[in-house]
């Protein structure tokens, strides 16, 4: 029996000895288990942190990118208003020389043109182009808007020389031929003549505000070559005095100088002064 209560004695001392030690080790557990829990929901936060803020940045750049892109695309649409306005005031320019005789506007080439202007036998006109975005279109804009101005005073003086020439003829119905006739072969060969044997003598280029390339040029032709060839043309087809038919044309030509020479010298002066 005393063997017993030993034992017992023994067994009851172990087990008080033991519970605290457990009884520590699950409070340990518990606060390793809560701090490991709390660094993950910092890291959660943080890392939500994080892609909140990527997201944001992401956003912000797509935004400023859209922005920039919608500024460049107003910036190219205001380009094309200003070239197209640019482009229209040079048609307008050139319009008003050939409605309203020569008009004299300073500009690069503006010298060779005058001088163009006073060589007999040669007619000169101008060419301007703003606000292209190549260095080419603005040379053949230029060339377009010059060539246009050239014919179309040029074919004026054919005209005019056609009407000469034919109230000289000998006879009323010689009068009505010539006239019903003559006039379509003269500006018809005539054009063509001018677009083959034209000469630009002068080209400048430059850049406008916009960095839009501008092309000023003076051109001329050969006009007694233009006046040979629907000479040619016109004897093959009708009954025409071929020397006649270049003196009226000659001396309309010569008239037409004139007068276009005179314009710009008094402009000049009106400038200058």
């Amino acid at each position: 029996m005393k063997k017993f209560m030993f034992f017992a004695t023994i067994v009851a001392m172990s087990m008080v000895m033991v519970m605290p030690a457990q009884a520590q080790t699950r409070k340990e557990k518990k606060a390793a288990a809560k701090a490991q829990w709390e660094l993950e929901q910092k890291q959660k936060a943080e890392e939500a942190e994080l892609l909140h803020k990527m997201k944001m940045d992401s956003i912000k750049r797509v935004q400023q990118q859209q922005a920039e892109e919608e500024a460049w695309e107003k910036e190219k649409k205001d380009l094309k208003r200003e070239g197209q306005r640019a482009q229209m005031q040079s048609k307008n320019q050139m319009t008003q020389v050939m409605e309203g005789g020569v008009q004299l506007i300073y500009t690069p080439c503006m010298d060779e043109f005058i001088a163009l202007n006073k060589v007999r036998g040669q007619m000169a006109a101008q060419g301007i182009s703003t606000g292209q975005d190549t260095q080419e279109a603005a040379e053949l804009n230029a060339n377009r808007v010059g060539l246009s101005d050239l014919t179309t005073r040029f074919l004026g003086v054919i005209k005019n020389g056609v009407e000469q020439y034919s109230k000289d003829t000998s006879t009323p119905e010689k009068q009505r031929i010539i006239g019903a006739q003559l006039e379509g072969l003269a500006v018809a060969v005539g054009e063509k003549a001018i677009n083959e044997l034209f000469v630009v003598d002068c080209r400048q280029f430059g850049k406008d505000r916009y960095q839009q390339y501008v092309c000023y040029e003076a051109l001329y032709v050969p006009a007694q070559q233009v006046i040979d060839a629907i000479a040619e043309e016109a004897v093959k087809k009708m009954d025409i005095d071929k020397a006649l038919f270049r003196k009226r044309m000659q001396a309309e030509l010569d008239a037409n100088a004139a007068k276009e020479n005179a314009a710009l010298e008094k402009q000049r002066k009106e400038i200058e002064e």
